[in-house]
């Protein structure tokens, strides 16, 4: 199983309330036969009859690959099927956020302030898999805005890695030279660098004479802002 997931119990999901994982133990009791489960009533000493139970987890795999096997054989590949995957991401852990999950209101307001009943229509709820997507997609819009003010209030910093354009012109000797920074990468992501109200120049060491590719992306290992434009001092980065 996943050691990851987790069941959410109760109607304090959107706060992250009743999260609880479970575990589990894979027991074996005998059923038929008078020392079955449905053999006797009573034992030899007149007290409730319990069948032998054998706790084996060595065999577990073995009855999960049989599972999946023959369910490939009817419906196709187990972790494939649609409502396993959506399954997969309501148990996936995730952390609260009231800004991404919250109860449905009669009275709620929309961005132009206009009250609303989110339940009218009865709307259908999206997939799961739909949800996370749009979750990403909100994730990714808000770290952007975060890395644009980041930048605008404090500049760019050392661990920084940028991306420019190399102008051949600009070489000093042996693969030394100077660009202009284009864009910010974090992440999977990158921010222009266009709208910035202070300028910087990078400089870089290749190591070489010649490249296959007028684009570079460096880390800024040092900064020197004695001058303008601000001078970053940087490593080539693969």
């Amino acid at each position: 199983g996943d050691t990851e997931a987790r069941h959410q119990l109760g109607m304090g999901k959107p706060f992250g309330l009743g999260v609880v994982k479970l575990t589990h133990e894979l027991i074996f009791t005998a059923r038929q036969g008078k020392e079955g489960r449905y053999g006797r009533l009573f034992d030899d000493n007149g007290h409730w009859f319990m069948p032998k139970i054998e706790v084996n987890e060595s065999k577990e795999a073995e009855y999960v690959k049989a599972f999946k096997d023959t369910i490939k054989k009817e419906f196709g590949n187990f972790d494939e099927q649609k409502n396993i995957e959506q399954l997969k991401v309501l148990v996936k852990k995730q952390e609260p956020n009231s800004a991404l999950f919250s109860y449905m209101q009669i009275e709620a307001y929309d961005e132009n302030g206009q009250k609303y009943n989110q339940y009218a229509g009865r709307p259908v709820l999206p997939c799961p898999t739909e949800v996370l997507d749009l979750i990403k997609g909100k994730k990714k819009a808000t770290e952007i805005e975060e890395t644009k003010a980041r930048i605008q209030r404090e500049g760019l910093q050392v661990g920084d890695v940028i991306g420019g354009i190399i102008n051949k012109s600009s070489w000093l000797s042996d693969g030394e030279f100077w660009f202009s920074p284009k864009k910010l990468h974090y992440g999977d992501g990158a921010v222009s660098l266009s709208q910035l109200n202070v300028e910087y120049d990078a400089y870089v060491f290749i190591g070489k004479n010649n490249v296959n590719t007028r684009k570079v992306k460096a880390r800024i290992v040092e900064i020197d802002d004695s001058n303008q434009p601000i001078k970053l001092i940087c490593e080539w980065v693969d």
